[in-house]
């Protein structure tokens, strides 16, 4: 966009963590900003660590009480926000933020641009001018719903090349951990939840133990099946092979020293920001073959895709991977080379850019001539 063309925006998100979506809206805000935007992130102030992120990114923040689909005044709250701020537009991430921006944007009189990060019930997002989808899988799910009649947009997500500059030497992470020179580590990011798929890591890590006795398994995540996955440890007899670390804001410190990063997913994914986190350090995954995951992992160029549920698949894969360390090299480095022009910030703003342009020109009743009445699925830098 040109000089003339410079947007006042309102990202607006309702998050239960700070996890993959949240990081997402302030990149993506950043960038905006950036590009000489004026943006406001807008988010219930119930995530303190979150709102302290958007800020160290020089990002405004706006607490405001959004939170629940049921909340009668958000829709309320956030038009006259909206109104107040002088928004051309809204652009929301996740279901109740959806919800109640569609909804606002109609009062505010400004477009309504929705950003689904996984499988969503897409009856959240009905009334959007636009819709943006993390990945081609996404806006195939989208499309199957039937809900839903405006446009679809895939734009990949972005990362920070910054943040992996940052990090602590991986020397030190590793005596912290204590982890004996030449160990080999698998490391998973994820919530605790069932259907991040644990349990089927801890069934293929226990068929490994054997041939890899010093193997460690880094999980970084909170939720409510830390007690039950820790028996689960226990059971299958790896208490000292695998360590529980928690929601850590400084996750990027333990990525680096892993191997092999995991996502055995069993349910909706999307996409899997850490498969592209590991990815920037030259760490290739070993995924869940998952639509939105396929993508972020591409098997057998840059990691292993293994049915999910699959526990004796998920070994073989993890264990082909730390046997062949040629292989494993040139996953990664193929994985790096990839997500450093794909899903860098500057790529998803130029992307969202393009979303934006082309819902102010359908807004503007240009929008044959901008390509907005398509709804054909576009790539993820937004060239048709």
């Amino acid at each position: 966009m040109g000089q003339s063309e410079r947007l006042n925006i309102l990202q607006v998100i309702t998050p239960r963590r700070f996890a993959g979506a949240e990081r997402v809206c302030a990149h993506l805000a950043h960038g905006l900003t950036a590009r000489g935007h004026r943006v406001h992130v807008v988010a219930p102030p119930r995530l303190p660590a979150f709102q302290e992120y958007v800020k160290s990114l020089g990002v405004p923040f706006v607490a405001l009480d959004i939170s629940g689909k049921l909340n009668p005044r958000a829709a309320r709250l956030l038009a006259g926000l909206a109104r107040d701020l002088g928004a051309d537009l809204l652009h929301s991430h996740l279901s109740s933020a959806g919800f109640h921006t569609v909804r606002a944007a109609r009062r505010a009189g400004v477009p309504a641009v929705v950003h689904v990060h996984a499988m969503s019930r897409m009856l959240w997002y009905r009334g959007a001018d636009l819709i943006l989808a993390c990945t081609k899988g996404v806006a195939r799910h989208v499309r199957s719903s039937g809900l839903v009649e405006a446009p679809v947009q895939v734009v990949y997500n972005g990362l920070l090349a910054d943040e992996f500059e940052r990090v602590r030497p991986a020397e030190e992470v590793r005596a912290e951990l204590g982890l004996p020179g030449g160990a080999p580590v698998i490391g998973v990011v994820g919530s605790l939840t069932r259907r991040k798929g644990h349990v089927y890591l801890l069934r293929a890590l226990a068929e490994l133990v054997d041939d890899w006795p010093e193997l460690t398994c880094l999980l970084l995540g909170a939720g409510p099946l830390r007690g039950a996955l820790s028996r689960a440890a226990a059971r299958l007899g790896l208490a000292d092979r695998v360590r529980f670390l928690g929601y850590r804001e400084d996750r990027l410190d333990f990525i680096q020293v892993c191997d092999l990063v995991a996502l055995p997913s069993i349910g909706i994914e999307g996409f899997g920001l850490c498969l592209i986190e590991a990815a920037m350090f030259g760490i290739p995954s070993v995924a869940s073959r998952l639509p939105g995951v396929d993508e972020a992992v591409l098997d057998g160029e840059t990691g292993l895709l293994a049915p999910p549920r699959d526990a004796q698949a998920l070994a073989g894969a993890l264990a082909r991977l730390l046997s062949n360390e040629e292989e494993r090299l040139a996953l990664g480095k193929r994985a790096r080379r990839r997500v450093r022009t794909e899903f860098t910030v500057e790529a998803m703003t130029r992307g969202v850019e393009e979303a934006y342009r082309r819902v102010m020109a359908r807004r503007a009743g240009r929008g044959k001539a901008a390509g907005g009445d398509s709804a054909d699925e576009t790539e993820a830098d937004g060239r048709s």
